[in-house]
C-alpha cells in the first residue's frame, strides 16, 4: 500500500509514504503514518490509498476530532 495526502482531485500531493506492507483482515487495516513538513493551516487535505499502483477512490477528507480520557 501507498498513502498520499493530496487535494480533493489528487492533483496536488502534499505528502507521500513509501510503499508499505500492510496486513489486511476482513477488509480492515491499520498503518502508522508520519507526514512531515505539511502546513495544515493552508490546505484542505484528503487521504489517497493505493494498492499495487491502483488508487482507491474517492479520496477521503482528513478531519480533526477532539479526544480525551
Amino acid at each position: 500500500m501507498k498513502f498520499r495526502i493530496t487535494n480533493q482531485q489528487g492533483t496536488q500531493v502534499y505528502w507521500s509514504s513509501p510503499d508499505m506492507q500492510v496486513q489486511v483482515t476482513n477488509g480492515l487495516f491499520s498503518a502508522q503514518l508520519n507526514p512531515a513538513d505539511i502546513n495544515w493551516q493552508t490546505i484542505t487535505p484528503f487521504m489517497e490509498v493505493s494498492i499495487n499502483g491502483q488508487a482507491l477512490l474517492p479520496r477521503e477528507p482528513i478531519n480533526t476530532g477532539v479526544y480525551a480520557l
